[in-house]
Formats: structure tokens, C-alpha cells, sequence
């Protein structure tokens, strides 16, 4: 099992969301998603944003972005700050996956 994983989100597909949770339950002792926006459900479905919602083992930091990552040969830590407050964090982490895909297409 991974440690701690951060995960980026920019505008992602819900399918691709809902079939990451179970891996990320599976297989992480906790997960940081990070958003840059306010509110995820406002961006995704009811589905995923429940699970996420639900879960104890994944963390959601709203309007945030990571700063930093640290490491010589391999990634060891994460930081990121809220763009609100100001405030940061850092963590010992091995693990940033970020996930962003297409923007909706508009028709019309």
C-alpha cells in the first residue's frame, strides 16, 4: 500500500474520477485532492463527489494549489497553500498524480 498521494484536479471527467476512487481506496493510506476551485461538486457529478465526500481516507482541500516538491532523485515531500488564507502545508509524500482532462465542448 502507498502512503500519502496528492492529487491534482484540473477539469476532469467524472468517469475517469469514479474509476480512480476504488483504486485510490484500495491502494493509499490517504489522499489529498487538490482543487484549484470552490466547490467540486459544482464540476462533477453527484457520484463521485459523494464518494469523495464520504470517504475517510481522501481529504479534499478546495481552492488550493500545490508550491513545491522536494526530493533529489525521488519526490519526497508536497506542499500547497490555500488561496484563500494563505495557509500552507507540507507532507512527506511519494506520490502526485495529476489529473486533468478537456474542457466541456460547446455546441452552438
Amino acid at each position: 500500500m502507498i502512503g500519502e498521494m496528492i492529487v491534482g484536479l484540473g477539469v476532469v471527467d467524472d468517469e475517469v474520477v469514479s474509476a480512480m476512487l476504488p483504486v485510490f481506496q484500495r491502494s493509499v493510506v490517504h489522499v489529498h485532492i487538490l482543487v484549484r476551485g470552490g466547490d467540486l461538486a459544482a464540476t462533477m457529478s453527484d457520484y463521485p463527489s459523494r464518494r469523495i465526500d464520504r470517504s475517510s481516507r481522501i481529504t479534499l482541500h478546495a481552492r488550493s494549489e500545490i508550491t513545491a516538491l522536494e526530493g533529489d532523485a525521488r519526490l519526497c515531500g508536497v506542499s500547497w497553500m490555500n488561496q484563500d488564507s494563505g495557509a500552507t502545508r507540507a507532507i512527506a509524500c511519494g506520490n502526485v498524480l495529476v489529473m486533468i482532462a478537456p474542457g466541456p465542448t460547446r455546441t452552438g
